[in-house]
């Protein structure tokens, strides 16, 4: 089952619970039978959807019209219902509702989402949807990624024009590895929001890890015209054209970059490496990078990024670093170098850390290297390295 069909079925299960509970306060004969048309329209309407439109707003969008469980138990009140004899005609009453239901939520798919919920949201489920994404980007910044996710999807049911919350969904779906759905959120995000400079810089990350340049840096430009100073955006752009060796177009955006960071040290480096044509970065640079992974003020994984970049002549430093650090992300370096003589290291790492987001990030380390899976279990992992060592 796909995590698209699980978040269906998690909604109508819900919903369904509430009108089954709706319906029971009235007690009445034909409970039973609504309940049933109410679930076979849910997967009627589940099944007209194509593959691309099974997202989470349009099932939120379904399910929001379809209206309060409430509406069913007040169709089959005794004191409003016609008499037995004219069941029928209350039958095709609920078809009608049925048939208008459909109407709408078609409408819901083809016309633009802002035209039609922007008028629905409350201030109260602004207000909610706020609180939770404001949470959301706490659990995000410790590095919760899981949580965030789903608290952001949270944040969007209480308000689906909140792009914010979209933007933070998409990040909190990115750094799980999970770039379609992140693609996802963002692309939403940017419906609310066209000029969104964080959404468009995601979406450039995720388009470079797909191997399309040209589309990344697209998104990049977009996101400096939006916001010149969007540093992420600069970071990528500049990043890129030194891999691709356009030492020109580099100095351009090192250029632009110190203009919002007049003072950043590691922009004016980068700025005269690019105009000397020398690489983005160079095992002599190793020092100076894992000094800067503890620079609270410099440019979010910047620093890691290019470590990461000289692969495997940085292992031995790394593991020397990684014996008196506790930065999460020397560990994180080496598990994405992937240098099978960092098992060991790593394994003596956890065995000497017992905080987050240390642990973690370690078992996520030794996984990327050895295909195995034991989370943050110092036992197994030892017995394992005594096995196959």
């Amino acid at each position: 089952m796909t995590s698209e069909n699980k978040e269906w079925d998690s909604l109508k299960a819900e919903y369904l619970r509430q009108v089954a509970k709706a319906l029971s306060s009235v007690k009445h004969p034909r409970s039973k039978e609504v309940l049933e048309d109410v679930r076979s329209h849910l997967d009627r309407r589940f099944a007209e959807l194509e593959p691309k439109q099974k997202t989470w707003e349009n099932f939120q969008a379904i399910i929001t019209e379809m209206g309060p469980a409430s509406d069913y138990a007040e169709l089959l009140e005794p004191d409003a219902a016609p008499p037995r004899g004219n069941v029928r005609g209350k039958y095709l009453l609920w078809v009608g509702l049925a048939a208008i239901i459909v109407i709408v939520v078609t409408a819901m798919i083809l016309l633009p989402t802002t035209i039609l919920l922007s008028a629905k949201v409350s201030e109260a489920d602004k207000m909610a949807s706020e609180e939770l994404a404001s949470n959301g980007w706490r659990l995000w910044r410790e590095r919760k990624f899981g949580q965030a996710e789903e608290i952001f999807k949270k944040a969007v049911q209480e308000d689906l024009t909140h792009a914010d919350a979209w933007n933070g969904l998409g990040w909190s779906q990115f750094n799980q590895g999970k770039p379609l759905n992140a693609k996802a959120s963002f692309e939403k995000c940017l419906e609310m929001n066209p000029e969104h400079p964080a959404a468009l810089n995601g979406l450039g990350w995720i388009a470079k890890g797909q191997g399309k340049t040209d589309e990344a840096i697209g998104y990049w430009q977009k996101a400096i015209e939006a916001a010149p100073n969007a540093t992420a955006a600069l970071s990528g752009l500049a990043t890129t054209y030194m891999e691709m060796q356009q030492y020109d177009k580099a100095v351009e955006v090192y250029e632009k970059w110190l203009k919002v960071e007049p003072n950043n040290e590691q922009v004016k480096a980068d700025l005269e490496r690019a105009g000397s044509r020398r690489p983005p970065v160079e095992l002599t640079d190793l020092p100076r990078l894992i000094a800067e992974l503890s620079n609270p003020n410099a440019p979010r994984f910047e620093a890691l990024n290019r470590i990461i970049k000289l692969g495997s002549a940085a292992v031995p430093t790394l593991i020397k670093e990684m014996k008196t650090s506790n930065n999460w992300q020397i560990p994180k370096a080496l598990g994405a170098i992937g240098d099978r003589r960092a098992t060991l290291p790593l394994i003596e790492k956890l065995d000497n850390s017992d905080f987050s987001p240390m642990r973690e990030v370690v078992g996520e380390a030794l996984e990327r290297i050895t295909g195995e899976n034991f989370g943050v279990s110092k036992e197994k992992w030892r017995n394992w390295w005594q096995e196959n060592q």
